[in-house]
C-alpha cells in the first residue's frame, strides 16, 4: 500500500498501479490546493426527520453567523467546500461540529486533516 502523506502519493517497488483510500485522496487535494485554501468534506446522513431538523437548524446558524452562501450550499447537501478564507473555514467548520447533531465534517488544509489541519490553518493565520 502507498502513501499519499501530504500529497505523496508512491509506489512500491515496480508497480504500475497503487491504491487509495478516500482520505488519501482528499489529503492531497488539500496539498495541491495550496497555502491559503482549506478543503472540508460535509458529510450528510440519510434523511429522516431528526436529521432534517439538524440540518434546518445547521442552515439557520450559519445563516445567523453570516455564512449565507455556505449555509445555501449545506442546505444543498454540498459534499466538498472549498474556502478561501482560512478563519471563515475554521468557524464553518466548528458550527457544524459544535451544532449539528446529524451533519459531520473533516478539515483539510495543506495536506493533512483534522487537528493538525486546525493547528496549521492558526499558524497561518497568526493565532
Amino acid at each position: 500500500m502507498n502513501t499519499a502523506a501530504q500529497g505523496h502519493i508512491s509506489f512500491e517497488g515496480d508497480k504500475v498501479v497503487t491504491a487509495l483510500t478516500s482520505d488519501q485522496v482528499r489529503s492531497a487535494l488539500s496539498a495541491a490546493l495550496g497555502n491559503g485554501v482549506a478543503l472540508m468534506h460535509v458529510s450528510y446522513p440519510n434523511v429522516d426527520s431528526r436529521n432534517h431538523k439538524s440540518l434546518e437548524s445547521l442552515v439557520s446558524q450559519l445563516s445567523g453567523h453570516g455564512f449565507a452562501e455556505t449555509a445555501s450550499m449545506v442546505h444543498e447537501e454540498v459534499p466538498y467546500l472549498v474556502f478561501k478564507d482560512l478563519k471563515k473555514a475554521l468557524h464553518v467548520y466548528h458550527e457544524i461540529q459544535k451544532d449539528s447533531v446529524a451533519i459531520s465534517a473533516s478539515l483539510y488544509y495543506s495536506g493533512v486533516e483534522g487537528l493538525l489541519a486546525e493547528t496549521a490553518i492558526l499558524q497561518a493565520t497568526g493565532h
